[in-house]
C-alpha cells in the first residue's frame, strides 16, 4: 500500500492558526478579568441599597380593635403606604405587574440586557422615546432613593440593581416594589391603592 501524503501547512496558514489560538486565549483572559472585576465591583465598590428599601417601606399605621385604619403616618419620603408581606399579593395581580413591567424578572440579575438592546433600537430607529428598559429592581432603586433620570444615572442603577439582587431575594424585591410603586399623588403601593380607590383589601382584587 502506498503511504498517504503528509501535507504541510503553508507559513501563512501556520501564522493564521497561531493567531486564532492566541485570540481565543486572549478572549478567555479578558472574559475572566471582566467577570472578576464585575464581582469585585458588586461585592466591594457598589453601595448596598437594601437598608434604604426596607426604610422606605416603614410607615406608621394605627388600627382599631376591629381592624379599621384609624390613622396613617408617611414614610421617610413623606409618602403613604400600607406595607404588606409577599404572600398577601394575589397571583393575578402579580402576573399583571410582571407582564406590564418586567417579564423576565425571575430570570435576570437586576438588569435585562435584552430589554436594553430592544429599547435602544426602538428609540434610535424612531428618533424618540418609545420604550424603557428599567427592570422592577431598577425601579425599586429609584423608589428607595429618587434621583434625576439621566443616562449616567441609568448606568449607576444597573450596578445598584445588581448589588440589590445579591442582598435581597426576588420575593423581597417584588414585595417591596408592590408596596412602593407610585399609584397617584402620594399614594404608594398596591395595598393602599386598592383601599383608597376601590375600598377593597388585596385578597378582594380580581
Amino acid at each position: 500500500m502506498s503511504e498517504l501524503p503528509n501535507p504541510q501547512l503553508s507559513p501563512w496558514r501556520l501564522r493564521l492558526v497561531k493567531l486564532a489560538k492566541w485570540s481565543a486565549l486572549l478572549s478567555l483572559l479578558l472574559t475572566a478579568i471582566g467577570w472578576l472585576s464585575w464581582q469585585i465591583a458588586i461585592a466591594w465598590i457598589v453601595p448596598d441599597y437594601s437598608d434604604l428599601v426596607h426604610q422606605a417601606q416603614q410607615a406608621g399605621i394605627f388600627y382599631s380593635r376591629d381592624g379599621r385604619i384609624l390613622r396613617m403616618f408617611p414614610n421617610v419620603q413623606e409618602e403613604f403606604l400600607l406595607p404588606s408581606p409577599p404572600a398577601s399579593f394575589p397571583l393575578v395581580l402579580r402576573q399583571a405587574f410582571l407582564a406590564a413591567e418586567d417579564r423576565r424578572f425571575y430570570e435576570h440579575i437586576g438588569f435585562d440586557p435584552y430589554a436594553i438592546l430592544r429599547s435602544f433600537w426602538l428609540n434610535v430607529s424612531h428618533q424618540k422615546i418609545l420604550s424603557g428598559a428599567s427592570t422592577i429592581t431598577q425601579q425599586l432603586i429609584r423608589m428607595a432613593k429618587p434621583a434625576p433620570r439621566t443616562f449616567r444615572q441609568k448606568i449607576i442603577e444597573i450596578f445598584l440593581a445588581a448589588k440589590l439582587e445579591t442582598r435581597m431575594s426576588k420575593e423581597e424585591i417584588f414585595s417591596a416594589y408592590m408596596n412602593l410603586a407610585p399609584m397617584g399623588g402620594n399614594v404608594r403601593g398596591a395595598p393602599l391603592a386598592a383601599l383608597v380607590y376601590w375600598n377593597k383589601s388585596l385578597d378582594q382584587i380580581t
